[in-house]
């Protein structure tokens, strides 16, 4: 047997205790988007949307819009099926009961926006911007959000689920009841974020960034708890150098 098996192991689980120090992951149910049966084709007027519009009860699909600018928009009760929208914005913003179901929506700026009831399906949301936004009961369902920036954005009863969050940057958000769940976070950006009560174990990466203070009651695996070996200043030992 290894003699310095059992002390890598004690190293490791002093790190899986001090990140789990907030019990079991909080299970969460989240308020659905309340759609209802008849909706009308709102398509033309996304095309010409502005500043304080309106877009209510409504479908729009199958079609591809560029250089939407608006502020203060309201959407409410709508299904955005099939929509590519590129080079746009919609800033302070209202979305209530909306979903986005394979939508592209890559580098689009939501920023300073209200989600409430939302659901993003299959869509990709590479380098969206979400910063300042905020969330209540939003689901996230197998999105590729490479590069999505969510900093200092609130985040409340969200739930990601198989979403690829490649470098996404979190940077200072408030999680309270977040569910990640089979997401790839290699590389994200979570410094300023407290992690709290917040289960990682079915997420995959080999490190994030993070500062050691916002890891605490974080929920990790033995495995995970090695990437963050570094944030307590520990220099590792190789096996091959202990026998020189």
């Amino acid at each position: 047997m290894d003699k310095y098996q059992p002390a890598r192991r004690n190293m490791v689980c002093y790190l899986v205790n001090q990140c789990i120090k907030g019990g079991l992951p909080i299970s969460i149910k989240i308020t659905s988007p309340k759609i209802p049966a008849d909706l009308h084709d709102l398509s033309e007027m996304l095309y010409g949307i502005g500043d304080n519009d309106e877009l209510r009860h409504g479908r729009i699909e199958d079609t591809n819009f560029e250089y939407l600018e608006a502020d203060k928009v309201t959407l409410d009760q709508v299904i955005i099926n099939q929509v590519t929208i590129s080079d746009s914005r919609l800033t302070n913003t209202e979305l209530t009961d909306v979903i986005f179901d394979k939508c592209d929506l890559s580098n689009f700026n939501f920023s300073d926006c209200i989600f409430q009831r939302v659901e993003f399906r299959n869509c990709k949301i590479v380098g969206t911007d979400f910063t300042m936004s905020r969330f209540k009961d939003v689901q996230f369902m197998n999105c590729l959000g490479d590069y999505a920036t969510f900093r200092f954005t609130k985040l409340n009863k969200t739930v990601m689920t198989n979403c690829i969050l490649t470098r996404a940057d979190f940077y200072q958000s408030t999680w309270d009841k977040v569910v990640l769940s089979g997401c790839l976070i290699e590389k994200a950006t979570l410094s300023g974020t407290k992690l709290d009560g917040i289960d990682l174990t079915q997420c995959q990466f080999d490190g994030i960034i993070v500062e050691r203070e916002d890891l605490a009651g974080c929920i990790v695996t033995e495995e995970q708890a090695k990437s963050f070996i570094g944030l307590l200043g520990l220099i590792i030992k190789l096996d091959a150098d202990m026998t020189q």
